[in-house]
């Protein structure tokens, strides 16, 4: 049987493995977190499950969620934003490769 630390890692790379996630994101991921995040300058980066089907807690919620990373672990979802490409998370922070 697999232990719930697996669960939850396998879980987290399910969630990205269909992403390029740049060098230059830092993996911030926590296993208390219901999502694996990645933090980029001044934000965090939470990344829900492709399959719509396997998301977590936030079925109904974009894919993405970005937040100022000093706003973690703040329950108020008003200081982020919901977006549903990788694409736009990118252009959002201002990205620079």
């Amino acid at each position: 049987m697999e232990s719930l630390y697996d669960q939850v890692w396998n879980f987290f790379g399910e969630c990205t493995k269909d992403l390029q996630i740049p060098s230059k994101f830092i993996n911030t991921s926590y296993g208390n977190d219901a999502l694996p995040s990645y933090e980029y300058d001044k934000y965090q980066i939470f990344i829900n499950h492709k399959d719509v089907d396997k998301r977590m807690e936030f079925e109904n919620d974009p894919r993405f969620w970005v937040i100022l990373k000093e706003f973690y672990g703040e329950p108020d979802l008003n200081k982020g934003i919901g977006l549903d490409s990788f694409d736009d998370v990118l252009k959002y922070i201002n990205y620079k490769d």
